[in-house]
């Protein structure tokens, strides 16, 4: 979950910045084949709400779901197990959509939808037997995919990128919006 807004003020006159707020849960699921190896998935669904915080207001709402099966390798195992380096290489398939309002005026803007390669360190601290503390680090992500998305404001108008990229901290859910750490927990069975 992230929020961010801003302001830049000269003199006695202070003029409000856009604002910015974005909501992720992404469970996953996955089995240890062997010490170094595991596979796994997660689902996802993000919603980033953008509001330019002028009269009248222009909001942009993106809704996004997502599927993403991924590999993981142990590249390092330190502290006598407690400490573990991984590798995560991921397919990320996701759409949603996404509307604009200026003021009480509403559009739908249509589709959004992605495909991603992608590889990036996770780091993780066993504090039990059965529990586990994660943490990706999405500042040093290789990923390559596309995205195809609307353009607000304009109907039946749409634009494609191509991603290639390391560490940008980009993520399809939230564009440069995300943290440079995603934190879970891991309970094993």
């Amino acid at each position: 979950m992230d929020y961010s807004a801003s302001s830049a003020k000269n003199g006695a006159t202070t003029t409000k910045g856009p604002s910015n707020t974005y909501f992720e849960i992404s469970p996953m699921v996955g089995y240890q084949l062997s010490k170094k190896l595991a596979l796994g998935a997660k689902v996802y669904f993000s919603t980033d709400n953008t509001n330019d915080r002028q009269e009248p207001a222009t909001t942009e709402t993106i809704t996004m779901w997502g599927f993403e099966p991924f590999v993981r390798y142990t590249v390092f195992n330190l502290a006598k197990g407690k400490l573990l380096l991984l590798l995560e290489g991921s397919i990320e398939i996701a759409g949603g959509s996404a509307s604009m309002s200026q003021g009480a005026v509403s559009q739908e803007g249509g589709s959004v939808s992605a495909f991603v390669l992608n590889a990036q360190p996770v780091l993780q601290y066993k504090a039990s037997k059965n529990w586990t503390v994660e943490a990706v680090t999405n500042f040093a992500q290789l990923r390559f995919g596309a995205i195809t998305e609307p353009i607000p404001g304009q109907a039946d108008s749409e634009i494609s990128s191509t991603i290639f990229g390391f560490g940008a901290n980009y993520s399809v859910q939230g564009a440069f919006g995300t943290a440079p750490f995603q934190i879970g927990a891991i309970y094993t069975f």
